[in-house]
């Protein structure tokens, strides 16, 4: 069996009798109990007695003072203790004054009927499950000029609150202080946070739709409107949601980045993750479709955990990467399809996890050396368009034999469209390739002389049906046989001519050799 920290940290939160920790006390001035420090004068509110549940201890509204009398000393009250209001079910608000610079572990656990709070401006820090299971808290408003600091695990889970503005002073929100609000739609990262726990801090907000860093912030960003927050440093998407387009800048996606999203039912991930973290798709119910890039290298464990509704995995690296069993539940094994590149079926079938599958079929198209290819008939393949969200850069050179596994295929063509909207500055074609690349510059190597290649990159020569053409240079045009014999010279840029196999040479260029059909 699975055990996660969330559930141990909530169930540790629920045994509140025999904890250790704060104090409680039997001082009751004005309706309120407290722990008082005769060193320093200041005063901590508490709960009365030896369990900390608190019980029916507070009702209704309650006022704390910014400071008491008890004897002939009068304490300055600074601190909400821990545990001091946890289980009051019938207190409805509390008002704290700006004496108060710090709110306790667990101080309003399971308030169930506490629906606003103010945070005075002198608060530094909320501690850890503060305002755990306040199920009804749908407003928390932070007084102007707000010093607070760090927002701590668990403060604000299991709330009401659809949105909550947190104040620019804070640099620091920890595990998962913000999970399980259900009723969170948007969320704006201050631009002075610095510091995000590994652990989504977000996650389990299954209604989250819109998700951003302010501009400005140096540590976190939401590139490309992507309704995400990436560590910009690590290119880490650390936490998504169910509108999240992820940018192909990103290069990982963090533990628990989409965890308990259960209304995201698709989800593109772009050839340049390389890694993705724990509990990633956690309960990800919604998704039945799951293809992982080309560059992954590395899955940790239980990163589609109770994810039972997947009905199709796809793998398009070309050799299986290392995964935990335990990444995909018994229910994915059984039923999901694994689709592979061809040629890799039987790697998959002898690696670890991935042999738990017990349906695995091999894929039409694959990835090699940042070129995609298509299976066609008689052994063939063709070049098409990239199909994981990165289009084709630079100098892109097309083998004429590409191997997948255990497969090695012909190259025979380039499919119409396979180079649009790329920014490559030449593409090297063996010969007999079929292409027509439209303004896509090509080299067309050739083997008829020592092996050397056509290397021009501003010359661009083509066969095509019933002529040759020609772009990128008015120099004169000698058009030979394959034998050597120069058929005709020209400075037309169309020639028409019979068809056959020709060489090209285009002023002081090496010769081309086209095809003419």
């Amino acid at each position: 069996m699975k055990s996660i920290s969330t559930l141990r940290m909530m169930a540790s939160a629920f045994v509140l009798c025999v904890a250790t920790g704060a104090m409680a006390s039997d001082l009751l001035i004005d309706g309120l109990y407290y722990n008082l420090d005769s060193v320093n004068g200041t005063a901590e509110v508490t709960y009365k007695g030896s369990c900390r549940c608190g019980g029916k201890t507070y009702t209704g509204e309650v006022n704390i003072p910014s400071q008491i009398a008890y004897g002939t000393n009068t304490y300055v009250v600074t601190s909400i203790g821990d545990y001091a209001f946890a289980g009051n079910s019938q207190l409805k608000a509390v008002n704290i004054p700006e004496s108060v610079t710090r709110i306790g572990k667990l101080a309003f656990f399971a308030c169930v009927n506490m629906q606003r709070i103010t945070i005075p401006a002198s608060v530094d820090e909320i501690d850890g499950f503060a305002f755990q299971f306040c199920s009804r808290l749908t407003e928390v408003e932070f007084e102007a000029g707000s010093q607070l600091k760090v927002i701590n695990e668990y403060a604000f889970c299991r709330t009401a609150l659809s949105y909550l503005t947190i104040p620019e002073s804070a640099n620091e929100i920890c595990p998962v202080a913000f999970c399980h609000n259900k009723n969170m739609t948007d969320l704006v990262l201050p631009k002075n946070i610095t510091k995000i726990s590994v652990q989504n801090p977000f996650c389990y907000n299954t209604q989250l739709v819109t998700m951003r860093a302010e501009e400005g912030n140096p540590a976190f960003d939401s590139r490309d409107n992507c309704n995400a927050l990436i560590q910009t440093a690590t290119n880490t998407l650390i936490a998504g949601c169910k509108t999240t387009v992820i940018p192909n800048t990103v290069k990982a996606l963090g533990r628990s980045s989409f965890n308990n999203c259960t209304d995201l039912d698709s989800i593109f991930i772009p050839a340049s993750v390389d890694s993705i973290g724990k509990y990633a798709f956690y309960t990800c119910t919604g998704l039945k479709k799951f293809t992982f890039p080309s560059s992954m290298k590395v899955m940790a464990d239980s990163t589609f955990w109770k994810a039972t509704n997947l009905e199709e995995v796809i793998s398009l690296t070309a050799k299986p990467f290392k995964i935990d069993e335990s990444d995909f539940e018994d229910v994915t094994y059984n039923t999901a399809v694994l689709k592979v590149a061809p040629g890799t079926k039987k790697l998959y079938q002898t690696s670890i996890g991935w042999r738990n599958f017990a349906q695995i079929v091999e894929l039409d198209m694959f990835v090699k050396d940042g070129v995609y290819y298509k299976v066609i008939e008689g052994g063939k393949v063709e070049v098409i368009a990239p199909q994981e969200g990165i289009a084709y850069t630079g100098n892109v050179v097309i083998p004429a034999t590409v191997k997948s596994g255990e497969n090695t295929y012909a190259v025979a063509s380039i499919a119409n469209g396979a180079f649009a909207g790329s920014t490559v500055s030449n593409v090297s074609i063996p010969k007999g390739v079929k292409a027509d690349l439209g303004d896509v510059k090509v080299t067309v190597r050739n083997t008829y002389s020592k092996g050397n290649d056509f290397e021009s990159t501003n010359v661009r020569v083509l066969g095509q049906k019933g002529y040759i053409s020609i772009e990128g240079s008015e120099a004169e045009a000698k058009v030979y046989s394959t034998s050597g014999v120069m058929i005709l010279s020209t400075l037309k840029r169309t020639i028409p001519i019979e068809k056959g196999i020709y060489l090209v040479k285009v002023g002081d260029n090496e010769a081309a050799k086209v095809i003419v059909e």
